[in-house]
This record gives C-alpha cells, structure tokens and sequence, in this order.
C-alpha cells in the first residue's frame, strides 16, 4: 500500500533512501513505487546481494511490463495498485527502469515524480519480502538450477520440471525448457465444469511424472493459468514443495536461455 499520511507535496525531489526515509518518519503523504524486476520486489537477492525484498510501503511495477501494457492497461494497473495522480511519487531502481516509468506515468497525468537510483543494497533498514517469494523463482535460478549451480533454496531431493497446458503437446514438441516433462489439461480437468479429475487419476498422473510428496516440482506454462492450476493439484495432493516460474515460458524465452529444440539444433550441427 503507498504511504497515505497526511501532509502536502514532498520539497525538495527525493532522490537518496535517506531523504525518502525521512519523509516517512514525518509521514509526508507519498507513494513509492519499485521499477525493478518482480523478482527482486518479491524476495529474492539481486546478484551478488545479500537481501532481497523491498522498501516499506512500496509497490511493484517492473518496468519491464511497460512495453505490453496499453495505455487503458497501464490506466487499469495503477487504478488496481491505488495510486493517485495527485500524490507525489516516489521512483526507486536503475537509471533506465526509473526513467521510463517516469515518461509512462506522465502519459497517465503523474506530474509530482521523484526518482532514486541508488541500489537498494544502500536502503539501511528492513525490507519487506512475500511471504512465499521462495515458491516463485525466476527464469535465472532455474537455469542456474538446470546447470548444476546450486542457486539459493535449491531443491533438497530431486526436482522436475513439467510444462502444462491445454491439448496434445504440440507447441511443447517444437520447443520447450531443457528436462521439462509435460502434462495436458484433459488429464487433471474433467468436464464439464474443468474440476480436478478423480484422486485416483490425479495420482495416476503425479506418478507417471515420478513426483514423490520430496519432489520439488517447478512449473510453467505458455500462460501461466493452466501451470498454477497444476500446481494447486499438486499441493492439494500432498507434494511438498511446489514452484512456478514467475512469468512462465514468456520469462524463459525472454531471458534467452536455451531451449530444448535449440540444444538439440546445436548438437546436431
């Protein structure tokens, strides 16, 4: 939630952690938004860091969703994050994420914008984390995960990786993520409501994968509706330990990791 205290506009612009945590001690009214990658805001470190999360009271708006959004997108997102063209904002990641969300919100009528490009590595107090950020990972520690180096909360006792979506797995056999297994949504939806198919075959299902109740089990999809659908069977059916890429195959093709068809077009020339 932005920080709604009540007092007027922030002079002068804040532009260091310092200025932007003394203005919420003397509880300016101001509204912080994080411009950095999702992953980041929800928890996890970024690179060499040794925290993640964010400042207090901000929201996340990674920068990188500007380029999908259309403006009534864009309208609709800041009206569901409850900021106000009339409060000062506050801008806080790296010089090319802050000033692009800067231009989009002054396309939106922002005009009070302040910015911070200082890592948040300097921020001297608490940040705040989702409380189940581990169980969203990024496309980076599952490739890291996928090349044997050992990424932050890896697995305990083997993992798998399974892509799900609707129908036979055509667009899976073009191009998928290194190792990823499959599953269609006809096996664990039935009509005609789409409800979770019997135990007895959602079992059988779970264990045609060699999912045991240690197995951690990433999922994606194409859109990523379908992979939380699965991963709420999963949970449901007792698996422990249960992680969904954040952002699906989109994050995975995005990030120009290598896929399943273009490892075997290399070992094939």
């Amino acid at each position: 939630m932005p920080c709604l205290a009540a007092a007027s506009t922030v002079t002068p612009p804040i532009q260091t952690f310092e200025q932007l945590a003394q203005a919420q001690q003397t509880k300016q009214t101001i509204q912080i938004i994080d411009c950095r990658d999702s992953n980041y805001f929800n928890g996890w470190p970024n690179g060499d860091a040794t925290r993640g999360g964010h400042i207090p009271n901000a929201v996340n708006i990674d920068s990188q969703w500007l380029t999908l959004l259309t403006p009534a997108q864009m309208t609709s997102l800041l009206k569901n994050r409850q900021l106000s063209q009339k409060v000062p904002t506050v801008l806080y990641g790296d010089k090319t994420s802050t000033a692009s969300m800067s231009d989009a919100l002054k396309q939106q009528g922002f005009s009070f914008i302040s910015t911070i490009n200082q890592p948040v590595t300097g921020y001297v107090g608490k940040l705040k984390t989702l409380k189940n950020f581990k169980h969203l990972v990024s496309a980076q520690w599952l490739d890291q995960l996928i090349n044997h180096q050992q990424p932050l909360y890896a697995p305990q006792h083997g993992y798998k990786i399974v892509e799900v979506e609707w129908g036979p797995p055509s667009t899976y056999l073009l191009s998928h993520i290194p190792s990823s297994l499959y599953v269609n949504t006809n096996d664990i939806e039935s009509k005609p409501w789409w409800n979770k198919v019997s135990d007895n075959d959602l079992k059988k299902v779970i264990t045609d994968l060699g999912i045991r109740y240690n197995t951690t089990v990433i999922v994606y999809a194409r859109n990523n509706m379908s992979a939380a659908r699965f991963a709420n069977f999963l949970m449901y059916a007792g698996v422990e330990d249960v992680r969904l890429l954040n952002g699906g195959w989109n994050a995975w093709e995005n990030a120009h990791y290598p896929t399943q068809l273009s490892l075997m077009k290399t070992m094939t020339t």
